[in-house]
């Protein structure tokens, strides 16, 4: 049995168009993507986080001054200066590392 031409092409157009959509879907989404990490990024090329005002901590110093810390948005870099015996441990805080 084979199928008439009118169907086959029918058929055909609708495959084309939907392929069509689907390239163009991929095509603006990866589009989307790039000019979302360009639009939050900074000169150096580092993405940007929104301030989380909700993860802000208050605290009082040693000398009764209080402030107010949010490290929502920072970024953290870590460096290795020299490499001696405790880079083969882990150490649950920075204050352990330190010590």
């Amino acid at each position: 049995m084979s199928f008439p031409k009118s169907i086959v092409r029918k058929w055909r157009g609708c495959l084309l168009v939907l392929g069509g959509i689907f390239l163009l879907s991929v095509v603006g989404l990866a589009a989307w993507l790039v000019w979302f990490l360009k639009a939050n990024e900074d000169e150096a090329g580092h993405i940007l986080f929104k301030n989380d005002e909700s993860l802000t901590l208050e605290k009082t110093s040693a000398s009764g001054v209080s402030y107010k810390i949010n490290n929502s948005s920072a970024t953290f870099h870590l460096d290795v200066a020299r490499v001696d015996e405790h880079c083969k441990r882990l150490f649950p805080s920075y204050a352990a590392a330190l010590e």
